[in-house]
Parts: C-alpha cells; structure tokens; sequence
C-alpha cells in the first residue's frame, strides 16, 4: 500500500507559502516548538473548514515577522494595562491590513482566523465589551475587514464611545507604511477614546494610569529622547531574528525582526487555492 503523504505535501506548501508571505527563504518553521515560526502541531491533514484557521495563524506569524518592528513598538507603548492593550491591537491589524492588502486569499485566512476568536470569546452584539467592539471596528475599517455577520449588526449602530475614533480610524488606514506615524495617531485615538469610555480610562485596577495620562506619558518619553540624542539611530529589533516568532502570541512577548515599509501588489505565495487582485 502507498503511504498517504498529503500531510506532509500539505506543511511543505504551507511552510513554502509562510516563508514568502515573511520575505525570508530560510525561515524555519515548526509545527510545534521551534526557532523561527511555531505553528499548531498537525497530525492529520485539516478538514476543509479548519483549513484557513490553519493558514489564518501561519499568515498572522509571517507578516509580524516581515512588518512588525518590536523595538519601536516597546518604545511607543503607553503604560498601563488597557492602554498597552489598545495600542497591540491596533498594530496587529497594522500589519495584518499592510500584508493582506493585494491578496484575497490572505485576507480570508485572517478574517476566519478573526471569526473563530469572536466564537471563542462568545461575543455578543447586544453585550460587546469596548475592547472587542474597538477592534470590530478597526478591522473594518483600517483592515478592510468584513466582520463576522453574527457582529455586523454593531457597525449599523455607532455608539458614543466609537462615533468619535471614526475619523482616526481612517487616518490610521492612510499610515499603514509607517509604524512610527501610525503609532502616534494610534496614541491620539486611544487618547479620544479615554475620554469617552471609563471602563477603558481606568481598566481593572482604579490604581492604573488612564489612557490619556499613559499616551501623554509615552509621547513626552519619545520627545525627550529625541531631544537628548538627537543623532541617535533609531531602535531596531533586527538583533533579535534569532528569537521565536509564536503563532497567535501577543504582540511584546516575542520579538522580531523589523519590517519593511512599502507596500505592492504581489503574486500569492500560495501554491494553491488563492485569487489575487492585480490592481
């Protein structure tokens, strides 16, 4: 009897597909622990309808790797639990909306990817926490993202919290190329929202920075700095290509390498089963 090697077939492609969505040839992937990206172990081939949570995760590891700059990121990261918290999410969608641009089946691996934590999380529209509807909100409409239909209902009806980070969130679509640009107006939107929303402004410990008091913080360091080494370069984390890149971890637990900053239409790095847009 011929062995079923579809299994393997399959990590072949998907490891082909993760190392061109990162721009690296020679990054090691593991379906497991590893160096380079770890990904879920696999024993058997995914069924049709896990297979883009599969891709989904692999997709989300390579574009941190290949647009993420962690030590800019730590350098811009407002203290403070919910603040800290916000200023990821935004920049996980950065990178997610920055690779996915011109590749559709991207973007369906990481809108599924997305699906399936909202169905983890048991959000409900009648009772989203300002967290979850932050980031509804930012995949709309800076990654370009369709929600999942069981929350589209939340976007028919801006609440007073969210009708005032609508304008910044376009902006933040237009900075997408820039970390550091991007990062300030995420600072001035997490600012807007601290005004509006006090379950976010004080989070779980009332001893906490608010979030307009940790943005302020956090631009004041960076002007400082500035001030004081003027000709300094700036904080890069390409020293740090050798440390692990988990799929799925938060953003500040792992480092990587910084990204690149430009953005084109390109081929799919899937062997299979995606349709490209040639804009």
């Amino acid at each position: 009897m011929i062995p079923d090697n579809r299994l393997t077939v399959f990590k072949q492609a998907l490891t082909s597909a993760t190392r061109a969505l990162a721009a690296r040839r020679h990054l090691d992937v593991q379906f497991g622990k590893g160096e380079g990206i770890s990904l879920p172990p696999m024993a058997e081939l995914p069924s049709p309808h896990a297979l883009p949570l599969v891709r989904g995760e692999a997709d989300h590891a390579a574009l941190r790797l290949r647009y993420h700059d962690e030590g800019l990121h730590r350098k811009l990261r407002p203290a403070g639990a919910a603040p800290g918290t916000a200023f990821d999410l935004l920049e996980e969608i950065r990178m997610e909306a920055l690779g996915g641009e011109h590749l559709h089946g991207v973007q369906h691996n990481l809108a599924r990817r997305f699906e399936q934590h909202c169905m983890q999380k048991n959000l409900r529209p009648d009772a989203l926490p300002l967290m979850a509807a932050l980031e509804l909100y930012a995949r709309h409409y800076v990654q370009g993202m369709e929600v999942p239909a069981f929350l589209a209902a939340v976007l028919d009806r801006p609440d007073m919290q969210m009708q005032p980070i609508l304008p910044k969130l376009a902006e933040l679509r237009g900075q997408l190329a820039d970390q550091r640009k991007y990062a300030a107006l995420a600072l001035a939107l997490i600012d807007t929202l601290s005004h509006t929303a006090q379950p976010l402004e004080r989070g779980d410990n009332p001893g906490e920075k608010s979030l307009s008091e940790s943005t302020a913080q956090a631009e004041t360091q960076e002007a400082e700095a500035s001030i004081a080494s003027p000709g300094a370069p700036e904080e890069s984390a390409d020293s740090a290509a050798s440390m692990k890149v988990k799929a799925g971890g938060a953003l500040g637990e792992e480092t990587a390498p910084r990204g690149e900053e430009t953005r084109t239409s390109r081929p799919s790095p899937y062997p299979y089963n995606h349709e490209e847009e040639t804009p």
